[in-house]
């Protein structure tokens, strides 16, 4: 049983580092003024920094390694109910962010540029569920297809939401998200819902 958690794992990785979202950023979204935005540019690269004033050096986001969530029964064995049911969510610990900001038009947040690689493909953002002791979003399809048939795990593209971006400083973007509702959010440098979540949560 470990054995096939193990490859449930494996291919859920390759697919969710391969998987690739068709929504158009820009669509829709009016394109805001950020030429006032001095920012000073990160020191080191890989992480994700909200730009909450118009000058300083902006506020980091947390950041936490997700993980999937528990299937294990009390009992300490694999639970194909739970592992039906939760197999393919992740999960952060704590329920909140502490870095926050009110609900307001247009957040904008400075991430890393990968050369010659478009945005859209590599930055992800969505909004998490809000739970107990943890964080948690659905970052996957499984189709067990049932008795003797393969198992097929697709990167779950719903819930990404648009942004816009340009090129800020030597190393940067600026992505700007239109106005939030209330909850818990992640942006994730991977291109999709796995690995590190730079967390952020609008009240």
């Amino acid at each position: 049983m470990k054995q096939i958690l193990s490859l449930f794992i494996l291919i859920i990785t390759s697919s969710v580092i391969q998987g690739q979202t068709t929504t158009d950023s820009t669509k829709g979204i009016d394109f805001p003024k950020t030429e006032s935005i001095k920012i000073i540019e990160p020191e080191f690269d890989g992480f994700v920094v909200y730009a909450n004033d118009s000058v300083g050096n902006g506020i980091r986001l947390e950041i936490k390694e997700s993980k999937l969530k528990d299937t294990y029964s009390a009992f300490g064995v694999v639970s194909m109910v739970k592992q039906f049911k939760d197999g393919n969510t992740v999960v952060v610990k704590e329920c909140c962010s502490n870095v926050r900001t009110t609900q307001r038009k247009n957040l904008n947040f400075l991430v890393i540029l990968q050369e010659r690689v478009d945005p859209t493909e590599y930055i992800k953002i969505f909004q998490l569920k809000k739970e107990k002791k943890q964080r948690s979003v659905k970052a996957f399809n499984i189709d067990y297809g049932g008795v003797n048939k393969d198992v097929s795990v697709e990167d779950n593209k719903e819930g990404y939401l648009r942004f816009t971006y340009k090129k800020y400083g030597q190393r940067h973007y600026l992505i700007t998200i239109d106005v939030l509702e209330p909850g818990e959010y992640a942006i994730t440098l991977n291109s999709g819902k796995l690995g590190n979540f730079n967390l952020f949560g609008v009240d």
